[in-house]
């Protein structure tokens, strides 16, 4: 509900839920909201958990929140998590997220991940 309120207010609650919350069960739900936002910092507090944070549930839900804001800097980190993320999960996530962004660039990566991907999970 905060992520449709597009209230300033709400950004900064989760963007300090994002990246300082304690409970990693919210953690994944502040991103999930994030992904309403149309925002240059969400996005990039968005990428930063997606390329470094180590809950896999937590990059997984970044993946689909930047399939959400959308853009070539979102799409650009979603293509590198497809590559290179070491959980299928995640890399499912990104996939299904590209697909979302849509556009030259999402589709040969995503043909490319089907062509050398081993895990039917990220096929699906």
């Amino acid at each position: 509900a905060l992520g449709e309120t597009g209230s300033p207010v709400a950004l900064g609650m989760l963007m300090s839920l994002l990246t300082s919350g304690k409970d990693a069960a919210v953690r994944p739900w502040a991103a999930a909201a994030l992904g309403k936002f149309n925002d240059s910092d969400a996005r990039s507090a968005l990428i930063k958990v997606l390329e470094s944070d180590k809950d896999v549930t937590l990059r997984s839900a970044a993946a689909h929140a930047l399939g959400e804001i959308g853009g070539s800097v979102a799409r650009d980190a979603l293509i590198k998590a497809l590559q290179t993320d070491s959980y299928s999960g995640t890399r499912a996530f990104a996939a299904y997220a590209l697909g979302q962004i849509g556009g030259t660039t999402a589709r040969d990566a995503l043909i490319t991940a089907l062509q050398s991907e081993d895990s039917a999970h990220t096929r699906s």
